[in-house]
Formats: C-alpha cells, structure tokens, sequence
C-alpha cells in the first residue's frame, strides 16, 4: 500500500514538474508571404518554441524558402504555398524542443529525436534542425528541407515510401533518416525541375503635373523576399534609380522626381524563380 501511494506521489510531482508548453511558449513568425504561384494556395503557418535560440522571422524565412523552391510539392505549379498569420491557416509548422517535440507528437512514439506530423501540426525538432541524422552527415540546409518536404507531405496526404531502385534518389516521403537502404539522398519532391519564371509588374502615375512619379513595383508568384530594382531611360541608357529589399510579399513603392519617358522594374533570379522585369511608360507632363 505504501509503495503504491509512494509511486502515486512521484506520477504526480512528476507532472507538476514537467514543463507545459502552452500557445503562450510559441512565437508566431510576423508578417506573411505572397502566394508561391497560381491557384488557391495551402496556408502555412510558423511558430517557435520561446528559449531555444531561434528568431521566428529567420526560420520563417527559411521555411518560406523552401515552401516556395521550385523543387519543392509546388513543382510545376501543381500546387500553391502561402504563409499566414495562425487563425487563417491550414497546417501550423513549429519548430520546437526535443521535450517539446515527444508531446506535441503522442501518442506517436518519436524517442525525443525525430519529427512528426500530428494533428494538423508539423513539428520540428530543433535537436535535428541543427545536427542531422549521420545518413546526411554535416548537409545541414539539406536536411532541413527534407524535414519540411517529409512532414508538409504527410500534411498534403502522402504516406511513407521506399527505394523503389538502386542508386536511384530517395524519394522525401523515404525515412531518409534511418536509412537509405541503397538509394541516394534527396530531400526535393522534384530534385530536376526547371526554374520557372517570376511575373513582374510595374505602375507608374504621375503625381498632379510635377516631375513626381508614384511607382509600384511588384514580382509575383515568388513567395520569398528579394530585391527590386527600379531603372530609368535616360539619354537612351538605362540607369539604375533605386534597389529595394521587400518582405516576402515581393512588392514595393517610391516616389522619385524623374523626366525619363520609360521606368523598368527588375527581379535578380532566385533560388525558387527565374530573373523577371517590367517596363512602363511615363505620361508626358503638360506643355
């Protein structure tokens, strides 16, 4: 009897003494990103675990990146990613603690190591986040992206895979991390996919009859941040005016004071889009 209340006391003080990680220990990442591509996009959203050592908006980033890849579950615009704000989303993705990670995956059993898709949560283990699993060694980036390929796909519906052949890359649905079992590492739904291109779109619009321009510059189906540029011809050269570093919703304003007759907007490639421009007329001042 005394032994049984004896281990009855220590269940519970264990409980009391576990760590709870309500909504409240989870960051949302700020702001949101541009849809990847066309169509109704799947919404994302990114949380971190408060005390772990990473910034929201950096992992953030890093997802989006991803997310966006044009190697990634959006290959061939078959499907569309767009990171939200929680409340609006349709899967969460959080990266959290090894402890973190045992609850949030249960009744799964994922021994504090690997990570999991639960309940319309990907969860992350930051313990792999920054140390893989020995089958990719020191390829940090890489196994970061299978983790978000393998966990977003279980979210799209997608069950475990094998190695369908020797020598062959391993698909991300493949417990890469226990094995390759002769395949080669992968972490890309679609490792040779092209590049395709952005879509950049440029107003311009003369403020009342001053040499002031309003321009909006966007690229569009991107899904990540990048840098616009914004050109002007002059004396029949183009001449760069001004370079803007945007959110992940790759869209920007200025105002500038210009006689040129031609704005043109550019996108540099990204990792996830082929190099894009816009060019636009000015209207003429009145006479």
């Amino acid at each position: 009897m005394l032994r049984a209340l004896a281990a009855l006391l220590t269940s519970v003080l264990a409980l009391v003494a576990a760590p709870v990680v309500s909504h409240a220990a989870l960051v949302e990442a700020p702001g949101a990103s541009a849809p990847s591509g066309p169509g109704t996009p799947v919404r994302y959203s990114v949380e971190v675990e408060r005390g772990i050592g990473e910034q929201p908006a950096v992992v953030a980033r890093e997802i989006e990146r991803r997310m966006a890849d044009h190697r990634g579950w959006g290959a061939g615009h078959r499907r569309t990613f767009q990171r939200v704000r929680r409340g609006r989303h349709d899967v969460r993705i959080v990266l959290v603690s090894a402890a973190t990670t045992n609850r949030m995956c249960a009744p799964l059993r994922v021994l504090g190591y690997w990570n999991c898709y639960q309940g319309g949560v990907v969860v992350l283990n930051h313990d792999r986040w920054l140390r893989p699993a020995p089958t990719y060694g020191s390829r940090v980036d890489e196994y970061r992206t299978l983790m978000v390929m393998h966990e977003f796909g279980h979210a799209l519906g997608m069950g475990h895979a094998g190695c369908w052949r020797a020598r062959s890359l391993a698909s991300p649905m493949m417990q890469q991390g226990m094995g390759l079992r002769g395949c080669r590492r992968n972490p890309w739904p679609e490792p040779q996919a092209r590049r395709p291109p952005a879509r950049c779109s440029l107003t311009v619009t003369r403020v009342r009859d001053t040499r002031v321009l309003r321009v909006g510059g966007q690229a569009l189906d991107v899904g990540t941040p990048v840098e616009l540029r914004l050109f002007e011809r002059v004396s029949g050269r183009w001449q760069r005016r001004r370079a803007t570093a945007t959110p992940s919703t790759a869209r920007t304003s200025w105002l500038l004071r210009s006689d040129a007759a031609f704005l043109r907007m550019t996108m540099p490639g990204t990792v996830a889009r082929r190099a894009c421009s816009a060019v636009a007329a000015v209207t003429p001042r009145s006479t």
